[in-house]
């Protein structure tokens, strides 16, 4: 307990006609009756202190935080005003804005942090030409291009599902811009990114300040707030003991979730992880002390178990706090209220405004290069509408998914007796024009290696109709060189105009049965022009002349493939049905796929066939286990196809066991049945999962309709395991062939 000490300066003595009159006047400010009747007057209750909670910042380890409120409401220990850092800001941030602990238990446990985390678009939400896009490039890497100057994102995710997660949470906090005039007062630090200073966010959009002060550097994007750049604020304070006590606290608990696993201990330091951690722990440990040292009350829940990066094990986390609480439940006793007390907080804190929230208009903002009218076309919540928020999160995947923006977020603000919302969207700062790589190597193990690398450029919005060149230098195995203009019709996007240049070269192998007799140099020039519709996200039909010449020849061995030097006309069709979850490791949805090449002398070439290919794939998904049913085949419609362009089969991904490639014709099916199951799911700074699975391929090529026969099908059995890394897919198996023809094969990188 504090000492005061009195001023000792001597007072002059009162005169005694005053003090007479000042007992007189006291006397007359009661009853005399009472004063007869030797009443004693009571003193007022003394006043409670005002009681500061400070959440300090941890990342998954802030989850503890959880188990702490749930001990202080079993305790009956009031809060009065709180304040924290990064995870400690998102736990304190719901709180204030009337979430009791066990929802945002509910919510914490619930969230699928591999999705926030990796925080990218649903598949099924991309605009068609992303979802094209998204098997194709390494690391799902995106730099920009500017000038000469090539730009980098600034964080590996943009915090956009996880912001709109607390949006929606902190409804009840819309129109509320004074965090003082929330259900408890709050505070959130985080620190500016340019100066290095703390900042105490106060006011404003309570989420974007939760979002601001977790703003991990590296992992999420920084977050501007009124002109300044913020990341997260643990970097200059992580257990803010002094912004809570400055906001009027007379008794502070402090919650520190790092103490414990910040220890000095040898056995840590045995690889990098663990000198870096311990490192870190040197530079900011003392400022924690120092803040601590302030703290009336301190709690250090031992987390130790447990890393920064455990968001999906928030369910063991949560205990933590609550042993610790429990632990400090004798001291934080002392601090307990009457039940009718308490009951009266609890119905301060909890108080969220009631009945339906009413859109009285849609306002869009942040779309500085996407025209208003492409970002409304796919806004599907309208004035007057009743806010559903699956409606609402369906809306915002679907402006996220064009491609363009880095976030894309929501506000509600209060419009008379209903909510004006907000459509907010960052533009990607990289942005318009990016570059891409892709990567691929096949292996059969056996001295035989294709390998391919991609160089990707896209420029994009090269006007209001949303414009996009792409350019595609490819090298390896296959080397091309693709352009094409893409120009949508209207700002629906419905219908678009494409037109395109493809050069290629690429040596294909030749077999004779199973013993490669040759190598085949196929050369293509081709100019093609498309019509096309886009169908929603779902897919496109397109249309188009192709114009060019081909050139083949034998480039090593002996063949009776005869050589080819001749111009080419066609007309071409396409069409695409995408809906699968994941591009190479789906798990749900489909894929149909047919197109048409159809020579035409009167187009300007010299042969004339026609070439009809189509396949289906289907995913069906229970808990960790996945099964495929895939159909394919192609047919000339009784035309000759020339050697260059004939249907090929065989290898990993067509008929496992043989070669790639092995079989070609005029005519060819393939069916296969698979099989995978999910043995582990990584990290979202890893990937997806590693699996394990299996397929059953029959399959064959024909020379001639009349020998397509079912008792000439070829079988072939996989066995394979894979891992869907951020590195992109890797599959290493074995296939056996009917015939007893057997494959080992790697396979690493993206599809293009």
């Amino acid at each position: 307990m504090k000492t005061r000490f009195r001023n000792s300066r001597r007072r002059p003595a009162v005169p005694g006609r005053w003090l007479v009159a000042l007992l007189g006047v006291l006397a007359l400010g009661r009853p005399h009756a009472a004063l007869a009747q030797g009443e004693r007057e009571e003193a007022p209750p003394p006043r409670r202190p005002r009681i500061g909670l400070v959440l300090g910042g941890g990342g998954a380890l802030g989850i503890a935080h959880v188990g702490i409120l749930k001990v202080l409401e079993t305790e009956r220990i009031p809060v009065d005003c709180i304040g924290g850092t990064s995870m400690g800001a998102i736990v304190a941030g719901l709180y204030a804005a009337g979430l009791a602990p066990e929802e945002i238990e509910k919510t914490l446990v619930g969230v699928d942090w591999w999705e926030v985390l990796k925080d990218q678009t649903p598949r099924r939400d991309l605009h068609f030409r992303r979802k094209q896009d998204d098997k194709r490039y390494l690391f799902d890497l995106e730099l920009g291009l500017r000038g000469w100057h090539i730009l980098a994102p600034t964080g590996l995710a943009a915090g956009q599902k996880f912001n709109n997660i607390m949006q929606t949470l902190t409804l009840s906090t819309a129109g509320i811009d004074d965090f003082d005039r929330l259900n408890i007062p709050f505070r959130a630090v985080a620190t500016d990114a340019v100066t290095g200073k703390a900042v105490i966010l106060d006011r404003g959009n309570l989420a974007t300040a939760m979002r601001a002060s977790m703003a991990v550097p590296g992992l999420f994007t920084p977050v501007a707030i009124e002109g300044r750049l913020l990341v997260d604020g643990g970097v200059v304070n992580n257990v803010p003991v002094d912004v809570v006590r400055g906001m009027g606290a007379d008794l502070v608990i402090a919650v520190d979730v790092g103490a414990i696993k910040a220890r000095p201990d040898a056995r840590k330091l045995e690889n990098v992880a663990g000198i870096l951690s311990r490192t870190y722990a040197i530079l900011t440990r003392p400022r924690q002390d120092a803040q601590l040292a302030q703290a009336d009350i301190v709690i250090l829940p031992d987390v130790s178990a447990f890393s920064a990066a455990d968001f999906h094990r928030a369910a063991g986390i949560i205990p933590c706090g609550v042993k610790a609480a429990q632990q400090a439940a004798e001291t934080l006793r002392r601090h307990s209220v009457s039940r009718e007390e308490y009951d009266r907080f609890l119905r301060a804190q909890r108080r969220r405004p009631a009945g339906d929230i009413v859109v009285s208009r849609v306002v869009t903002a942040g779309n500085r290069l996407v025209d208003d009218r492409i970002v409304r076309r796919r806004i599907r919540t309208q004035p007057g509408d009743t806010l559903d928020f699956a409606r609402l999160n369906a809306d915002l995947a679907r402006i996220h998914g064009l491609g363009d923006f880095q976030t894309v977020s929501y506000r509600l603000r209060p419009d008379g007796d209903k909510y004006e919302l907000n459509c907010l969207m960052r533009e990607k700062p990289w942005g318009p024009a990016y570059l891409h790589m892709g990567l691929r190597l096949q292996s059969n193990m056996d001295n035989e290696a294709n390998w391919q690398v991609l160089l990707n450029y896209t420029r994009t919005r090269l006007n209001p109709l949303g414009a996009e060149w792409r350019a595609d230098l490819q090298g390896g195995s296959v080397q091309r060189l693709f352009t094409e203009f893409y120009q949508p019709l209207s700002f629906a996007g419905t219908f678009f105009v494409a037109p395109s240049i493809d050069v290629s070269d690429q040596i294909r192998d030749v077999y004779e049965d199973d013993d490669r007799i040759a190598r085949y140099d196929v050369r293509l020039r081709q100019g093609r022009l498309d019509l096309g519709i886009q169908m929603s996200n779902h897919g496109e039909a397109r249309a188009g002349a192709v114009v060019g010449h081909g050139k083949a020849q034998t480039d090593a061995g002996a063949t009776a493939l005869p050589g080819f030097d001749e111009p080419i006309g066609a007309w071409a069709l396409q069409f695409v049905l995408d809906r699968l979850d994941n591009a190479v490791f789906a798990r749900h949805g489909y894929l149909i796929g047919i197109e048409a090449f159809l020579a035409r002398e009167f187009l300007g070439g010299t042969v004339y066939y026609d070439r009809v290919r189509a396949l289906y794939d289907q995913f069906f998904t229970r808990g960790a286990h996945t099964a495929q049913v895939s159909l394919k085949g192609g047919t000339s419609l009784g035309s000759t196809l020339p050697p260059y362009d004939e249907f090929l089969l065989g290898g990993p991904f067509s008929l496992a066991g043989l070669a790639q490639d092995q079989l070609r014709g005029q005519y060819f099916a393939a069916g296969s049945l698979g099989y995978r199951y999910r043995l582990v799911k990584l990290p979202p700074s890893l990937g997806e999962g590693v699996y394990i699975g299996a397929r059953a391929d029959a399959g064959n090529v024909w020379g001639e309709q009349d020998d397509i026969n079912a008792d000439d099908l070829r079988y072939g059995l996989l066995l394979a395991i894979g891992a869907d890394t951020v590195l992109g897919p890797a599959v290493i198996g074995w296939g056996h062939a009917d015939g007893g023809e057997n494959q080992a094969f790697l396979s690493l990188g993206t599809t293009f």
